[in-house]
């Protein structure tokens, strides 16, 4: 992989990144805790996870012996719509953080293979 291929990784990561965030953005005031049943997450719980799965992938990177991040249910309980959008801001700065962390990477450390217990 060389700078180019890194260069549509890291625009790749910033435009899922900003399809996340135009339909988080979209949950309406007073919805962001709502789940299809009691076990499933939230819109809140989703933004939590990606945030944290996004600092993970920075920690696994330093050390790869880190366990998995699994996602789950009532990680987040959002009292107003400030939080919600706080939380949204978060999600947005660590995905700019992973995009320009991709950008950087050597094609050699992109091409590295991480262990992971679950495969």
């Amino acid at each position: 992989m060389n700078a180019t291929e890194a260069n549509r990784l890291a625009e790749f990561a910033r435009a899922v990144r900003e399809s996340t965030l135009k339909r988080l953005r979209r949950v309406p005031p007073g919805s962001e805790n709502r789940r299809i049943d009691g076990q499933a997450m939230s819109f809140a719980d989703l933004a939590r996870h990606i945030a944290d799965a996004d600092r993970w992938l920075f920690e696994k990177l330093n050390d790869p012996s880190r366990p998995a991040l699994t996602g789950r249910a009532h990680l987040v309980e959002i009292a107003d719509r400030r939080e919600y959008l706080a939380l949204l801001e978060e999600l947005e700065e660590t995905g700019r953080q992973r995009a320009a962390m991709l950008e950087s990477m050597t094609a050699d450390r992109l091409s590295q293979k991480l262990p992971d217990e679950r495969f």
